[in-house]
């Protein structure tokens, strides 16, 4: 079973995720956290909390451009 049939039905990445290599050029923070798979693909290491961090505000730019500073129990929105 894939994990993106646990995606809420109206979720953008849904069907199309991110791609983590173009991502990564952008947005530095999330480099350190990519996983080169066999197949030549590359991933993010989801278990680690600051690669999901590093994620959600590289996405939060890129796909609403929005200026995020996440830490472990705070969400701080900037305006643009």
């Amino acid at each position: 079973m894939s994990f993106n049939e646990y995606m809420h039905s109206r979720n953008r990445y849904r069907m199309n995720p991110p791609d983590f290599k173009q991502l990564a050029e952008k947005h530095q923070a999330l480099k350190p956290f990519l996983i080169e798979k066999t197949n030549g693909g590359v991933t993010l290491d989801f278990r680690n909390a600051n690669a999901v961090r590093a994620l959600t505000i590289a996405t939060a730019k890129e796909d609403f451009n929005l200026d995020l500073e996440l830490s472990l129990g705070t969400v701080v929105f900037f305006s643009i």
